[in-house]
């Protein structure tokens, strides 16, 4: 773990997680003991270790006290993936929240979100976060957010009205924002395809993000996300394939909750993009999509 090769580091690090549980002791020593650049490297690998690093929660605690930002944000995130069951971990990382410093705040985020489906008393405290002044907290705090579905669904109204907005700056963020939140954002799908066709590049190229992110249930917008695939900019273009790809695979685990209209209908839609992306993208999960979907049609038929 001290030497200057990263190379040799990674695979002192993955060593350490196969060995496992047992290895755990040796890193609370060095952790508590070493130069505070392997502290962060030791953090990292007790983190990914999860519930097996029970006992270096006390460790890592004080770490996430050090004067140093990079090991501080470490130890946070290492926290949450560790002790989810743990309330003066909870108390930890809610503090941290608060640190002068965006990348252990961003951290103190990640980690909620690994805790938040045990933590009810989160979501008060996300919500604050969405008013953050750094725009990779809230985005965090947004997703963080959308493990609480019943909460989610109330702040999504909110950030729908926005995408109404003059400033094209918050149409872009609230169509991120509902990107994040992925399937809570449901409700959001109608004015994400309408923002589609934004004057501003970067509501589209958001808001077609959203769109795939969401999955089959925004499956109402594939004529829209079909029509971006020309858009003039190509970076727009090209996320609207990819929001069209993301759309297939999550229809390829919901087949069996679609209407036979709506197979009727995605088997086409798949089939017009596809022929529009042509040799120039990779269709494999469109032709998975589409014969799954066919498949699904004949059985329901045989059913009848």
């Amino acid at each position: 773990m001290l030497d200057e090769n990263q190379s040799v580091r990674y695979s002192a690090a993955y060593a350490l997680n196969r060995i496992g549980i047992k290895a755990v002791p040796g890193l609370i020593t060095a952790l508590n003991t070493e130069e505070v650049s392997s502290k962060r490297d030791i953090a990292d690998i007790l983190g990914g270790m999860g519930d097996k690093a029970n006992s270096a929660i006390p460790s890592l605690m004080e770490a996430s006290e050090h004067k140093d930002i990079n090991l501080r944000a470490n130890a946070i995130y290492a926290l949450g993936r560790i002790g989810s069951r743990n309330k003066q971990v909870f108390s930890t990382i809610v503090k941290a929240l608060n640190d002068e410093n965006e990348t252990v705040r961003v951290n103190a985020v990640k980690a909620m979100g690994g805790i938040a489906p045990k933590a009810q008393s989160a979501v008060t405290t996300l919500r604050i976060l969405l008013q953050d002044k750094s725009k990779t907290v809230r985005l965090n705090a947004a997703e963080a957010l959308g493990k609480f579905p019943a909460d989610a669904k109330l702040i999504v109204p909110e950030y729908i009205a926005s995408l109404g907005n003059k400033e094209a700056s918050f149409r872009a963020e609230s169509a991120e924002i509902l990107g994040v939140m992925g399937q809570q954002a449901i409700d959001a799908v109608p004015a994400l395809t309408k923002a589609i066709r934004d004057k501003e590049f970067d509501v589209r190229l958001n808001a077609a993000e959203a769109l795939g992110r969401i999955g089959v249930y925004a499956r109402s917008s594939l004529p829209q996300l079909i029509a971006a695939l020309d858009d003039k900019d190509s970076l727009v273009a090209d996320q609207a394939g990819v929001a069209i790809d993301n759309i297939a695979l999550s229809t390829i685990d919901n087949a069996q909750k679609l209407s036979n209209s709506d197979l009727n209908i995605l088997i086409s839609q798949f089939n017009t993009a596809q022929k529009i992306f042509g040799d120039f993208e990779d269709t494999e999960n469109l032709t998975i999509a589409i014969n799954l979907l066919k498949t699904e049609r004949m059985l329901r038929q045989l059913d009848d």
